[in-house]
Parts: C-alpha cells; sequence; structure tokens
C-alpha cells in the first residue's frame, strides 16, 4: 500500500470496518469494508471518513422500511423541502437536476429517508428554507442549514453568469475575481488572481457571518 494513503484497517466508521486497501482511482482510494451486517464492500474511503456513507446499504434498508411507520409528517413543509432535494440530485426527469444530481451534487445516505433527514435537521421553521454552506457539496448534515429567505434572496442578488459561482464576479479586463457579500446592510468585497482562492475566501466570510 502506498504510504501516502491513510490507513483504514482495522478502524471503524459507523457500521463499516476497514479491512484492506483496495485501489486508487481519480476520485481517491478505495478500501474494502465490512459492514456490521457481514457484507463485505468497496467504497471511496474519504465518503466514509467524511460519515457520507455508514453502512453498505443495509442502513438505508432499514431507515426505508422504517416509512410504512407512519411519522406523521407527510405534507408537511418539511417533507416537501426533502422530497425536493431528492428530486433534483436524483431525479433525471426534474427541471433542477440539471444544476444538482448532473453536477454531481447528491444526497447522502442517511437522507435517502426522510427520518433519517429529519433527525439532523428538525422541523423547518416557519419562512425558512434549506440551504447548503458550500455549494460543490451535497446535502449531508454538515453542510446544510435552514435559512430564512432574506439571507438567501441576499446571496441569490451576487449569482454572476460569467462565473456561474454564488457571490463571485469575473472581471475579463482586469483579469481578476471578485467576491461580494452582503449582511445586516454591510458589504464584504474583496478580489483575487485565481478562483480557487476566492472560493476559499467565499467560504470562509460566509462561515464567519453566519456564525
Amino acid at each position: 500500500m502506498d504510504y501516502r494513503i491513510k490507513d483504514m484497517k482495522n478502524k471503524k466508521y459507523g457500521r463499516l470496518l476497514g479491512m484492506n486497501y483496495s485501489h486508487t482511482e481519480q476520485d481517491g482510494a478505495y478500501w474494502i469494508f465490512q459492514c456490521d451486517c457481514g457484507k463485505e464492500k468497496t467504497i471511496n474511503a474519504s465518503v466514509v471518513r467524511q460519515g457520507k456513507v455508514i453502512s453498505c446499504g443495509c442502513y438505508a434498508t432499514e431507515r426505508r422500511k422504517k416509512l410504512f411507520t407512519k411519522h406523521g409528517m407527510t405534507g408537511t413543509r418539511t417533507y416537501g423541502i426533502w422530497e425536493g432535494i431528492k428530486a433534483r440530485c436524483l431525479n433525471e426527469n426534474s427541471s433542477s437536476y440539471e444544476n444538482y444530481g448532473a453536477r454531481g451534487i447528491g444526497i447522502c445516505e442517511k437522507w435517502m429517508t426522510f427520518e433519517g433527514f429529519f433527525e439532523d435537521m428538525g422541523e423547518c421553521p416557519d419562512n425558512y428554507t434549506i440551504e447548503r454552506l458550500n455549494n460543490h457539496d451535497g446535502y449531508h448534515k454538515e453542510n446544510c442549514k435552514w435559512a430564512n429567505r432574506s439571507t438567501q434572496n441576499i446571496n441569490k442578488r451576487y449569482i454572476n453568469k460569467t462565473t456561474g459561482i454564488k457571490n463571485i464576479s469575473y472581471c475579463k479586463k482586469d483579469d481578476i475575481f471578485e467576491v461580494a457579500l452582503s449582511r445586516n446592510k454591510k458589504r464584504y468585497r474583496k478580489c483575487f488572481k485565481k478562483l480557487e482562492e476566492a472560493i476559499q475566501w467565499r467560504d470562509k466570510m460566509l462561515k464567519e457571518l453566519d456564525s
């Protein structure tokens, strides 16, 4: 095994126990994991360490079975938001799929059932909706929060067609990327030569401003 690959042997992640390194692909190293149910499966090591995958798939199956037990939330706004997430990430016929699922924006295994989603997020407050902290990452507990509509509307004002990335615009004349944020009637702007640096600063500022 390449010494640069993080050793996961005999380490437990949710229901998964690291067994042996399998191989490496463009998206990272793959390990063979043994699930508590006894099944072995080869999975991308990074998503396991991040907690996005916690079983061979049996966890989602168990959660799905619990849907037969009435949770009393069907028809609520929270339930509708969860259905919307699944549609734009998984349903190729959805009008939003092109901007989500087709771009690789996914939904974590736990949130494949409403119970798992509700356990992490709780009920949506009035006049709030779900927002991802990092627009390049998918739907999971660490990347999502309930946000009021005014906050989301502020962000939407700065979606720039020249980059397609929220809060970041590109000035061709000066060859720079400008980040523009607004909170509580205050504006925050900064320019960068590299898009990666602009994204990093934007994400850092959003966490500080929304904390």
